[in-house]
């Protein structure tokens, strides 16, 4: 994961619960954070989520404004199609 991450294969990262936050800063040693999520958008479903990941220092830039999956999905596209129109 942290060769995915370092070598820019990854976009974004979705985020559907504090306690997958939670996880993913855990697997990964929280100093390494920032670091290895520079340029990678970061997904949160909803705003509970979204603290969680903030509180790990990392700042959700797609959240929708219905929290489901379908709302998630349709948030990433819409991002995406903005910042690569």
């Amino acid at each position: 994961m942290k060769k995915l991450l370092t070598e820019g294969g990854i976009d974004v990262i979705t985020f559907t619960s504090s306690s997958t936050v939670n996880h993913f800063a855990e697997l990964l040693n929280k100093g390494d954070l920032k670091k290895l999520l520079k340029g990678i958008a970061i997904a949160c479903i909803g705003p509970v989520t979204a603290k969680t990941a903030k509180e790990w220092g990392m700042m959700a830039r797609i959240q929708p404004k219905q929290y489901t999956i379908p709302g998630l999905t349709k948030a990433i596209a819409e991002y995406f199609d903005k910042k690569f129109p």
